[in-house]
C-alpha cells in the first residue's frame, strides 16, 4: 500500500506538479542553490507527512523484509521479486535505507542466521554443514546483487555470517574426529571448503592440531602393524602422496600446515616401541624398512613398485607400445621418481647409520652378483645419498673395496649366491665383471681398492 501510494505521489510530481513548475526550477532555483528542487521538495515532503507515522513506517520495513524472508525460503514469485526491488528503491529515494532498512535487514538476518546455524549444525556429518554454509553465505550474497542492497549491507552480512557460521562454530569445525573423517573418507572437497571457511576468519593455523593428531595417529599405526611389516614402506609413501595432495590442493599449500606434516611425519617415524618387529629392542624400524625397499626396487625395477605394478596389471589388455627406447625412458623414469619419493620419506628419520649398514649390505651383494635392475638407478642413488639430498650426507661405497665384498660373501653361508658343490668348500658362482675383479684382487698386494662403477656394472 505504501508503495503503491509513493508510486502514485512520485508519477504525479513528474507529469503534474514538475510541468508547472519546471521554469522556476530550471531557472530561479539554479540562483538559489540553498533551495532543494522540486523532486527534492516532493520526496521531503512524502517523508514528513506520510513515512514518519510510526505505524506505516513499521509495517512498510516489515513487509519488505518479509518478501526478503520468503525468498530465502525459496519461494517468491516474479511479482513479489519485482515488489521488493521497488519496496528497497522507495528507501533509497526517502533517504531511509541506512537509517531504518538496513539495521532492520540486518538485526532480523542475524536471528535468522543463529537459528539457521542450529538447525544445521545438529547434523552428525560435518561435510554436510560445511556444504551448507558456502551455499548461505553464496545465496546470501547473491540476494544481496539482484535486490540492489547497499554494499556495506553486503558486506555487514557477510561479518556476521562467518562470525556465527565461523567463529562461533569453531569447536565443531576443529574437532579432531570429524575432520579425521573427513581425511579417512579423503573428501577432498568437503576439506578444501573447510578451509576455506576458516581461511576467511584467519583461522587456518588453528587446523595444526587436528592435522598433527591425524598424521601422527595414522602413521603410527602404519609403522607398527605387526601384520604388514613388509608394506610399511609403500604405505607410507601412499600416506605422504595423499597428504601432500591434501595440503596442495585443499589447504592452498598453507605454510603452517606444511611445516606440521613435516614435524608429524618426524615425530611418528622415529619413534621407538618395543616388539618382535625390532627384536625386543627400542630401535626404530623405517630406516632398515627404507633400506629394503631402495634393494628391491633398484632389485627389480618398476616392477617392484606397487602403483606402477598395479596399473600395469589392469592394463594387460591393451595394446604394448612398439617403441622400446620409450619404454625404458619411461622405466628409468618411474624408478627415479619413486626414489626420489622414498629419500624425502628417508629425510625424516633420524638414525641413518641404521639404514646405511642395510644399503652398504644390500648394494654389495647387487654388484657383486649382479643383480641391479639397472646401472644408471644405481649410480642415481648413490649420487643422491652422496649430495646431501637425504638431510645427510652419505657415502656408501667409502671403505666398500672388492676385496672386503669378497670376504664377506664368503662369511655368509646364508647369502644370496649361487653355490657348486656341497659342503663349506662349496665354490660362489659370481658374474665375470665381480669374479674377475675379486681373483685381480687377490692375487694382487694386499691393498684394498674403491670398487668402481666401470668394475661393478660392465659384465
Amino acid at each position: 500500500m505504501v508503495l503503491s501510494f509513493f508510486n502514485g505521489y512520485c508519477s504525479l510530481f513528474q507529469t503534474t506538479v514538475r510541468s508547472i513548475f519546471f521554469y522556476l526550477d530550471r531557472s530561479y532555483l539554479l540562483r538559489s542553490p540553498a533551495l532543494g528542487s522540486i523532486d527534492e521538495m516532493g520526496i521531503h515532503q512524502f517523508r514528513t507527512h506520510v513515512y514518519a507515522d510510526s505505524a506505516l513506517q513499521s509495517r512498510a520495513l516489515q513487509g519488505a523484509y518479509d518478501l526478503l524472508t520468503t525468498d530465502r525460503q525459496g519461494s517468491l514469485e516474479g511479482d513479489s521479486r519485482t515488489l521488493l526491488i521497488d519496496a528497497i528503491k522507495m528507501f533509497h529515494m526517502l533517504g531511509v535505507y541506512a537509517s531504518d532498512f538496513e539495521p532492520k535487514v540486518v538485526g532480523d538476518s542475524e536471528q535468522y542466521y543463529n537459528s539457521w546455524c542450529e538447525s544445521t549444525s545438529s547434523s552428525p556429518e560435518i561435510a554436510h554443514y560445511i556444504e551448507q554454509c558456502h551455499n548461505l553465505m553464496r545465496l546470501e550474497t547473491s540476494r544481496c546483487d539482484n535486490f540492489g542492497l547497499d554494499r556495506t549491507t553486503r558486506d555487514t552480512l557477510e561479518l556476521h555470517i562467518e562470525d556465527i557460521l565461523v567463529e562461533q562454530r569453531q569447536d565443531l569445525l576443529l574437532d579432531r574426529d570429524k575432520v579425521s573423517t573427513l581425511l579417512d573418507g579423503d573428501d577432498y572437497p568437503a576439506l578444501g571448503l573447510l578451509y576455506s571457511l576458516l581461511k576467511r576468519r584467519r583461522l587456518g593455523e588453528k587446523l595444526r592440531p587436528p592435522f598433527d593428531a591425524y598424521i601422527t595417529k595414522r602413521g603410527s599405526e602404519i609403522v607398527f602393524d605387526e601384520q604388514r611389516e613388509q608394506d610399511m614402506v609403500p604405505r607410507l609413501l601412499e600416506f605422504k602422496r595423499k597428504l601432500d595432495h591434501v595440503w596442495s590442493a585443499c589447504f592452498e599449500r598453507h605454510e603452517g600446515l606444511g611445516h606440521t606434516m613435516r614435524e608429524s611425519f618426524e615425530g611418528f617415524i622415529n619413534k621407538s616401541k618395543r616388539s618382535s618387529m625390532t627384536w625386543g629392542t627400542d630401535n626404530p624400524k623405517p630406516g632398515e624398512m627404507i633400506a629394503k625397499y631402495v634393494d628391491l626396487i633398484l632389485k627389480g625395477g618398476s616392477k617392484a613398485i606397487p602403483t606402477v605394478a598395479a596399473a600395469k596389471a589392469g592394463s594387460k589388455g591393451e595394446p604394448i607400445a612398439d617403441d622400446a627406447d620409450e619404454s625404458s625412458a619411461d622405466e628409468e623414469s618411474e624408478i627415479s621418481s619413486e626414489l626420489d619419493q622414498v629419500l624425502e620419506l628417508f629425510r625424516f628419520v633420524h638414525g641413518k647409520a641404521v639404514f646405511e649398514a642395510f644399503y652398504k649390505r644390500d648394494l654389495a651383494r647387487r654388484l657383486l652378483l649382479g643383480r641391479s635392475a639397472s646401472a644408471d638407478a644405481e649410480k642415481l642413488m648413490l649420487t643422491r645419498l652422496k649430495s646431501g639430498k637425504c638431510g645427510q650426507n652419505l657415502n656408501p661405497l667409502r671403505a666398500l673395496t672388492v676385496s672386503r665384498m669378497w670376504r664377506w660373501l664368503h662369511s655368509q653361508p646364508g647369502a644370496d649366491v649361487q653355490r657348486h658343490g656341497t659342503g663349506e668348500g662349496g665354490n660362489i658362482v659370481l658374474p665375470s665383471h665381480a669374479r674377475g675383479a675379486a681373483e685381480q684382487t687377490n692375487r694382487g698386494p694386499q691393498r684394498q681398492r674403491p670398487i668402481s662403477f666401470r668394475m661393478a656394472f660392465i659384465s
